[in-house]
C-alpha cells in the first residue's frame, strides 16, 4: 500500500515518521528499516531526530532515493536495466571516448568546428559534460525517446536538432551496452520493462525491504511514481511530502489565464445584454477573480510542487492523509506563509477608484516587524559584513536564540568563501560568532590541490615566474626545493621589478635546452648581472644577515633545480598515455615536488588527492580505451573532486554557512540568503539550449530555473521566525542601480499589493505600496565605517567590530593633506647626472631621493601570446638597435635579433621578420641623420660654480660644433628640457655652439648657442626650482604639461594665447592626458607616483600643473629653433 502523508512542515512529518516506526513494528524485530531521501544530510537530521525521541537510532538504513531506485531495478531485470547509464561520471567517460569517432562517421560540422575536430580538449570536456547533464535528464523524463533513439527512429515534431543527440546515444548503447555487457534494448523502455519483470518474479519480497519511507523529496519523475506505486503492491510505502498549501493545487492557473477567459465571458455576455451596468462588471470580474486568481507565489514559484501533486492525486491505489498546522499571522513573514498555507491572495483588484483610494482590503505591517529582511549592499565584502552586523544583534536581543538555529544559504560558495574568513574568523568583534562552511570545493580552497593542479596544466612551456612565485606559496613545495621566506623575499623583489624580472625570464628560458654546461654558464651570468643590480638595493630588500650574493646563489641554484623539474615533466605532460600509464604519474609527481610532512594535515591531502587519482582510472578505464592527454585528464580530475564533499559536518552546533540546494530547505529559525543578484538567481544551466524537453514539455519535467524556484518557496515555508535576503543593488564604481534576482522582486510585489505600513491605511495603493518598499529595503553604506552606522537610531544593524568602531568615532577633523614640506634640501655639490634625473620626473624623485620610496611600476606579462613587449624592454632593444645602425655594426645588430628571438619577444613565425624589418627602418631613419651630423666627440668634465652649489659631473658626445643626442622614441618636452639643461651647462662652461636632438618619426630639439652670463642665470634658475622640488613636490609631468602647452602656445609669437576658446580647448586635452580617453588612451594618473601624491587631482593642482608648465616647459619652446631634416 501506498500511504502519502502532507504537511507544511517538516518537523511534523519527521514526527509521523518516528511514530509510525515505533506503532507499526515490521514483523521482524531485527530487520533494518530503509530510509530514502534526497541527500544523506537529511538522513543525518532524521536520524538525530529519532534519537531525541527514542534515545536511540539503530538499524536505520538511509539511503539516496535515485541509488535505490535503480539498484532495485538492476537487481530485478539486469539484463535490460543499463545500470552504468545511471552514473551521469560514466556518461561522461563514453562520450569522450566515442564522441572522435562519431564525428567520423557522422557530417556534424557545427559540432567538428566546436570541438575542433576534438582537438580542443577543454571543449571537448565541457561538451561532454553538458551533453551527461542532458542524458541524464532524458533518462529521468524521457526514455521513450532513448528508446526510439536507439532502435534508430526520430522522435515526431522535435525537428532536426536531435539528429546529432540521437547518433550519439545510438552510438552509446550500441558499444557500451550491446557490445560490452551483453544488453538490448526491447520495444518498450527499460520502466515498463521493469515493471513487467517486477510482477513476473514470484520472490519479489527477497528483493525488498519489509517497508520503505521515503522522506522530504519535492519532485518526483512520473516514472518514479509510478515504480513506487507499483512496488507498493508487495510492501508499505510512507511517502512524506512537503506541501506548502492545504488546498488541492494540482491544477493550479496562473494569471495569464485569467484575462482569457474573461475576455470570452465578456464576448458571450456582450451578445446577450449589451446595456449592462458598471455595477454587474465590477461584481463579474470580482467574483472571476475569487475564482481563478490564485497566490502568485505559488503560481509563480511551485511548478515543480504543483506536477509533483498533479502526478500522486493519479494514483488510484495511494491513501492520502494531511497534517498541516495553521500559522499565527503574528508577522509578516508568517503572514505570507499563512497566506500560501490556505492560497490566500488579498491584492486589490483596483475596479473602481474608491478601491484605490485606500487600503483596507490589504493587512497592516507595523513598523517594528522584521521578519523580513532584504538588504542592499555594494559588495560581497559588505554583505557579509552586515550579515554579521545583523546576527550579532539577533543573538543578543534573543536569549533563546542559538547558532543551531542559523543557517546562510549562498548561489555559488566558492566565491563567497575568502569573505566569509575574512569577516566571521576575526575575533575582534565583541560576540564572536562561530561558524563552519560545507560545500567548498577542494578544487578552489586548499592550496595544495590547487597546486597540484597547477602543475598538471605543465603540458606546454607556458609558464611564467609569477607562477613559479605562486607555486612557492605551499610550504611543502617550498621545502622540497630549499626555498626559505628570505629567498621568496628576494624573489617577489626579482620579480616586480622590469629589468631583473628579464634577466631571471631569459635565466629561465636558457633552462629549457637541458645543456649542463650551458646551465652553468647561464646561472653565472645572471647572477652576475643581477648582483649588479642588487648591489644598490640591497638593503631596502633584505633584512636578512645572510650576504646578499650568498643568498642570490642559493635562490638561482635551487630555481634551478625547480624549473628543470617543471621543464621535465613539461616534456611529459606533451604525450598522451594510456590510463593505466597514467596511473603511476600522480605519485611520481607529489614525490618530485612536495615534502609529505606527518606532523600536519599535508599527509592526508596528498592521500586524498592519490586516492582520489586512483579511483579515477579504475573508473574510467572501463569505458576509455584510447590514450587520453594530461587536458582532458586534469578536467575530468577536478570533476571528479569538485563531486567530493569535503566538508561532512553538518549542523555541528555553529553558524552553517552552505550552497543554496533543495536538499537543504530544513526548518530553522533564522534564514539567511545572500547574493540574490538578477543574474545569479535562479541559476541557469550549462548548455540548456541543447535540451529538447524545452521543445516538448510535459508534466512533471524538473528544470534547474523551476528547481531553484521551488527551493525559494520551501525556504520561505521553512523560515520560522527570520527570513534575511541579501543582494548587490549598488555598483562600487559609480553608485548606479543594480537589480535583484527575480524571486526578490516578486516577493516585493507581493507584500506591497497585499500589505500596508501602519499609518498608511487612507493613502493610495500606489503610494501604499512606495512605502512598503523603502521600509523593507535597507540601503547599505559602501564601507562599514561609516559614523551613520554608528547611530543608534540608524535603520541598519550597528556595527560590533572595535577596530571599525574606532575608526568611526575619530573627531570630524578636517584630513591634513599628504603632501607636506620637508626640511629644506640643501647640498654644497650636486652632480649633473642628479639635476636630469630631478627633472625627468620631479615627483618621482621626490618620492626617491627625499622619502626614499621606489614604487616598482607593475610588471607586464601574458600567457595568451608567445611574445611580450613592455615599454622599457622595448626601448632598451630599439635603443641598442639604433647605436649598431650608428656605428654600422652588422653583427651587434644580428646578435640583437638572435637575442630577441630566442627569449621569445618577437612575433611568431613569419611575422618576427615583419616586426623586426619594420622596427629596423623606423631607426635606420634616425641613424642616417645622426651619421650626418656626428662628428670628433670627447668627454668634458664640469666643476661649475653656481649660486647656491657646485656642479659636477661630465659632458658627453661633445662636439666642436656642439652636443648631439638622439633617442629611439618620438621626443617629449621632457627630451627637451634635459637637452636644454645640458646646453645650459655646455654654455656656460665655454661652450660656443648648437645642441641638437634627433627621435624618430622626424621629430628633434634644436637649441642655439647662448651667451655665457644669459647661460649661468638660466641653470640658476632651475637649480632653485630643484632644490625647491626637492623640498615640497612640484607637480610637472611631462604628459600634461606638453599637452596644455600645445594647445595653448603660439609658435609665432612664442607667447601663450589668451583666447577663452583656446584656454577651453587646452583645458579639455589637458584632462584627456591626465585620465585618458576611453580604453585607447592611458592618462598620467596611472603613473605609481601621481597616484600616491594625489588620490584625485582637483581645480587646485590643475591650476599648479598649468603653472609649473608655464614657468619649466615654456623656457624649452620658447629656445628650441627650427632645424633643416
Amino acid at each position: 500500500m501506498l500511504y502519502i502523508y502532507h504537511s507544511n512542515q517538516l518537523n511534523i512529518l519527521k514526527k509521523l515518521l518516528n511514530t509510525i516506526i515505533n506503532r507499526k513494528l515490521s514483523c521482524d524485530h531485527f530487520a533494518a528499516e530503509y530510509i530514502l531521501v534526497k541527500d544523506l544530510d537529511v538522513a543525518r537530521w532524521l536520524k538525530t531526530g529519532i534519537s531525541l525521541q527514542f534515545n536511540i537510532a539503530a538499524n536505520i538504513k538511509c539511503n539516496i532515493f535515485e541509488k535505490f531506485i535503480w539498484d532495485i531495478m538492476y537487481k530485478i531485470s539486469p539484463e535490460v536495466i543499463p545500470k552504468n547509464f545511471s552514473n551521469k561520471n560514466n556518461i561522461i567517460f563514453m562520450i569522450l571516448s566515442r564522441i572522435p569517432k562519431i564525428l567520423k562517421t557522422n557530417d556534424f560540422h557545427f559540432l567538428s568546428n566546436y570541438l575542433d575536430n576534438c582537438r580542443n580538449k577543454n571543449n571537448l570536456f565541457h561538451f561532454s559534460e553538458g551533453m551527461a547533464n542532458i542524458f541524464e535528464k532524458y533518462i529521468i523524463y524521457r526514455p521513450d525517446w532513448l528508446q526510439t533513439w536507439a532502435n534508430g527512429k526520430l522522435i515526431d515534431n522535435l525537428g532536426n536538432e536531435q539528429l546529432w543527440q540521437a547518433a550519439i546515444w545510438q552510438d552509446l548503447i550500441s558499444f557500451y551496452g550491446i557490445q560490452l555487457k551483453k544488453y538490448s534494448f526491447q520495444q518498450n523502455n527499460f520502466y515498463s520493462l521493469f515493471i513487467k519483470k517486477l510482477h513476473q518474479n514470484s520472490n519479489i519480497k527477497e528483493f525488498l525491504p519489509p517497508r520503505l519511507f521515503v522522506f522530504g523529496i519535492s519532485s518526483f519523475s512520473p516514472y518514479y511514481i509510478k515504480i513506487l506505486n507499483e512496488i507498493s503492491c508487495y510492501i508499505d510505502i510512507h511517502l512524506f511530502i512537503s506541501n506548502p498549501c492545504r488546498n488541492y493545487w494540482g491544477d493550479i492557473q496562473e494569471h495569464i489565464i485569467l484575462p482569457r477567459k474573461s475576455k470570452n465571458h465578456q464576448q458571450i455576455i456582450d451578445q446577450d445584454l449589451i446595456n449592462i451596468s458598471s455595477n454587474y462588471w465590477s461584481e463579474f470580474f470580482r467574483n472571476t477573480y475569487k475564482q481563478h486568481i490564485n497566490n502568485p507565489l505559488l503560481v509563480s514559484w511551485g511548478k515543480l510542487g504543483c506536477d509533483n501533486l498533479f502526478l500522486l492525486n493519479q494514483l488510484e491505489s495511494s491513501n492520502h492523509d494531511d497534517i498541516f498546522v495553521d500559522i499565527n499571522e503574528d508577522n509578516l513573514l508568517h503572514c505570507i506563509q499563512s497566506d500560501i498555507l490556505n492560497l490566500k491572495n488579498s491584492s486589490v483588484i483596483g475596479l473602481s477608484y474608491k478601491d484605490l483610494e485606500c487600503n483596507n482590503q490589504k493587512r497592516c505591517i507595523y513598523n517594528i516587524d522584521r521578519s523580513i529582511s532584504i538588504n542592499v549592499c555594494h559588495t560581497i565584502q559588505r554583505e557579509v559584513e552586515v550579515l554579521q552586523n545583523y546576527l550579532v544583534e539577533l543573538i543578543n536581543s534573543d536569549s533563546n536564540l542559538n547558532v543551531n538555529d542559523i543557517i546562510v544559504m549562498v548561489a555559488d560558495i566558492d566565491i563567497y568563501i575568502p569573505f566569509i574568513k575574512s569577516t566571521f574568523y576575526d575575533k575582534s568583534i565583541k560576540k564572536f560568532l562561530p561558524v563552519t562552511i560545507l560545500d567548498h570545493s577542494i578544487t578552489k580552497e586548499n592550496p595544495i590541490v590547487i597546486v597540484f593542479l597547477k602543475l598538471l596544466s605543465l603540458d606546454n612551456n607556458n609558464y611564467i615566474l609569477e607562477d613559479i612565485l605562486s607555486l612557492l606559496d605551499v610550504k611543502s613545495l617550498a621545502d622540497h626545493f630549499f626555498i626559505e621566506e628570505n629567498q621568496l623575499i628576494l624573489l617577489q623583489y626579482l620579480i616586480d621589478n622590469n629589468y631583473t624580472y628579464e634577466k631571471l625570464n631569459e635565466f629561465k628560458i636558457l633552462l629549457e635546452s637541458n645543456d649542463i654546461e650551458n646551465n652553468h654558464r647561464a646561472l653565472y651570468n645572471t647572477k652576475e648581472i643581477l648582483l649588479d643590480h642588487l648591489s644598490e638595493y640591497s638593503k631596502n630588500i633584505l633584512s636578512s644577515n645572510i650576504p646578499i650574493n650568498d643568498l642570490l646563489s642559493i635562490l638561482l641554484k635551487n630555481l634551478e633545480h625547480m624549473i628543470l623539474k617543471i621543464n621535465s615533466w613539461s616534456l611529459i605532460f606533451k604525450k598522451s598515455y594510456l590510463l593505466k600509464d597514467w596511473l603511476p604519474l600522480c605519485r611520481q609527481l607529489i614525490d618530485d615536488f612536495f615534502n609529505i610532512n606527518n606532523k600536519d594535515e599535508s599527509e592526508s591531502i596528498f592521500f586524498f588527492i592519490e586516492y582520489n587519482w586512483k579511483k579515477l582510472i579504475y573508473n574510467s578505464k572501463k569505458f576509455i580505451f584510447e590514450k587520453i592527454s594530461i587536458v582532458l585528464l586534469k578536467n575530468i580530475f577536478i570533476n571528479q573532486l569538485d563531486q567530493e564533499n569535503n566538508n561532512k559536518n553538518f549542523l555541528p552546533g555553529k553558524i552553517n554557512f552552505c550552497e543554496l540546494n533543495y536538499i537543504r530547505s530544513l526548518p530553522f529559525k533564522v534564514i539567511c540568503l545572500l547574493g540574490m543578484n538578477k543574474d545569479d538567481y535562479p541559476r541557469k544551466p550549462n548548455l540548456s539550449e541543447l535540451n529538447l524537453m524545452y521543445q516538448q514539455p510535459r508534466k512533471g519535467d524538473s528544470h534547474l530555473i523551476d528547481e531553484d524556484r521551488y527551493l525559494f518557496l520551501d525556504i520561505l515555508i521553512s523560515a520560522k521566525n527570520k527570513l534575511y535576503l541579501s543582494y548587490i543593488g549598488r555598483s562600487v564604481k559609480d553608485n548606479t542601480e543594480c537589480y535583484p534576482s527575480i524571486l526578490v522582486t516578486e516577493l516585493l510585489e507581493y507584500i506591497g499589493q497585499n500589505f500596508y505600513l501602519k499609518g498608511d491605511e487612507n493613502i493610495k495603493i500606489d503610494d501604499s505600496y512606495k512605502n512598503v518598499k523603502k521600509y523593507l529595503l535597507q540601503y547599505h553604506n559602501r564601507l562599514s565605517c561609516t559614523p551613520n552606522n554608528f547611530k543608534a537610531n540608524f535603520k541598519t544593524s550597528k556595527i560590533f567590530v572595535d577596530e571599525q568602531l574606532t575608526v568611526a568615532q575619530v573627531t570630524k577633523l578636517p584630513q591634513c593633506s599628504f603632501v607636506n614640506a620637508l626640511t629644506t634640501y640643501k647640498v654644497d655639490y650636486l652632480k649633473i647626472n642628479q639635476l636630469l634625473y630631478f627633472w625627468s620626473h620631479p615627483v618621482r624623485a621626490w618620492f626617491n631621493k627625499r622619502l626614499k620610496v621606489l614604487f616598482p611600476l607593475q610588471q607586464y606579462s601574458s600567457k595568451n601570446i608567445s611574445y611580450h613587449y613592455e615599454d622599457l624592454k622595448l626601448y632598451r632593444t630599439k635603443y641598442n638597435l639604433l647605436n649598431a645602425l650608428i656605428e654600422k655594426n652588422n653583427d651587434a645588430i644580428q646578435n640583437i635579433y638572435n637575442h630577441n628571438k630566442v627569449f621569445g619577444y618577437l612575433p611568431p613565425g613569419v611575422f618576427a621578420e615583419l616586426f623586426w624589418n619594420d622596427l629596423k627602418q623606423q631607426m635606420q631613419q634616425i641613424a642616417i641623420k645622426v651619421i650626418d651630423d656626428l662628428r670628433e666627440n670627447n668627454t668634458w668634465e664640469i666643476n661649475l660654480k653656481l649660486q647656491d652649489l657646485t656642479l659636477i659631473g661630465s659632458l658627453k658626445q661633445v662636439q666642436s660644433n656642439g652636443l648631439i643626442r638622439w633617442s629611439p622614441n618620438i621626443l617629449t618636452i621632457k627630451d627637451g628640457l634635459l637637452l636644454l639643461l645640458e646646453h645650459l651647462i655646455y654654455c656656460a662652461t665655454g661652450g660656443n655652439g648648437n645642441s641638437k636632438m634627433i627621435g624618430m618619426s622626424k621629430s628633434y630639439w634644436y637649441f642655439h648657442n647662448i651667451q655665457k652670463n644669459k647661460s649661468i642665470d638660466f641653470l640658476n634658475k632651475y637649480i632653485t626650482g630643484y632644490l625647491s622640488g626637492m623640498t615640497n613636490p612640484l607637480l610637472l609631468f611631462n604628459k600634461i604639461g606638453s599637452t596644455w602647452l600645445r594647445y595653448c602656445y603660439n609658435k609665432k609669437t612664442k607667447k601663450l594665447i589668451t583666447d577663452k576658446f583656446s584656454i577651453a580647448k587646452a583645458h579639455n586635452k589637458l584632462l584627456i592626458a591626465l585620465n585618458g580617453e576611453y580604453n585607447i588612451l592611458s592618462g598620467e594618473n596611472k603613473d605609481p607616483y601621481v597616484q600616491r601624491l594625489y588620490r584625485n587631482l582637483g581645480d587646485l593642482e590643475i591650476k599648479q600643473i598649468k603653472k609649473s608648465a608655464e614657468i619649466w616647459y615654456l623656457p624649452v619652446l620658447q629656445a628650441h629653433q627650427d632645424m633643416k631634416w
